[in-house]
């Protein structure tokens, strides 16, 4: 499902991105005070949760021209319904605008790698993504997807969006200087939920019908 949406979504944003291009830095701080958990009870409270997670995801980044205050609180509201929010973040007309963190020309959209620990990165690099795509020096709408990379967390993916000074482009010349990622920025943790293989949720859709059709006939 997840690459359906980034197909479509990220052909626009390679269009446009010599156009415009933000910057984003400091990128560890965004889980100084939350993190990233597995599902469990009170998982998306930095406060309460107790399942914060160890081991690799990989980060994208999205941004949307003209999202709403309360689209943006209700995927933050679905924070663990991971569908939901791959739907909400395609519905509410997000791009993925992540990029590789060396200031080189040539770049594409893609995630980003990170080794987590206890529910944040570990290490200093990568500490710059480049936003293609986005306008730069402006307070714009972003989402963070994090998916996990193997184990038993394989593919569970969390999203969060928030507002964000965009930063400067790296390309330009002098070269623009990156925005400081928000700490905390929604105050939730991001919890990687699991999302159905595509033919599991077609098979739920049809179980759905056909207990429908059952109660009609009674």
């Amino acid at each position: 499902m997840k690459k359906l949406i980034v197909a479509t979504l990220a052909t626009s944003c390679v269009a446009v991105g010599a156009f415009a291009q933000g910057s984003i830095g400091n990128v560890q701080s965004v889980f100084a005070n939350d993190g990233i958990t597995t599902p469990g009870l009170s998982a998306s409270s930095p406060a309460n949760a107790t399942t914060y997670y160890t081991g690799n995801v990989n980060l994208s980044v999205y941004y949307a021209a003209n999202l709403t205050a309360s689209e943006a609180a209700a995927l933050n509201a679905a924070d663990g319904n991971a569908p939901a929010q791959l739907a909400l973040l395609a519905a509410d007309g997000f791009t993925e605008v992540s990029a590789t963190t060396l200031a080189t020309t040539g770049e594409t959209v893609g995630s980003v790698p990170f080794a987590v620990s206890d529910g944040g990165f570990t290490g200093t690099d990568p500490n710059q993504i480049n936003l293609i795509g986005v306008p730069t020096g402006t307070t714009e709408w972003l989402a963070i997807e994090v998916q996990g990379v193997g184990g038993s967390t394989d593919g569970g993916t969390g999203i969060l969006t928030f507002q964000q000074n965009t930063g400067g482009n790296p390309y330009a010349t002098p070269a623009g200087i990156a925005s400081l990622l928000t700490t905390d920025p929604a105050g939730l943790n991001f919890v990687l939920a699991p999302v159905p293989e595509p033919t599991t949720m077609a098979l739920a859709a049809l179980g759905g019908a056909a207990m429908l059709m059952i109660r009609r006939k009674k």
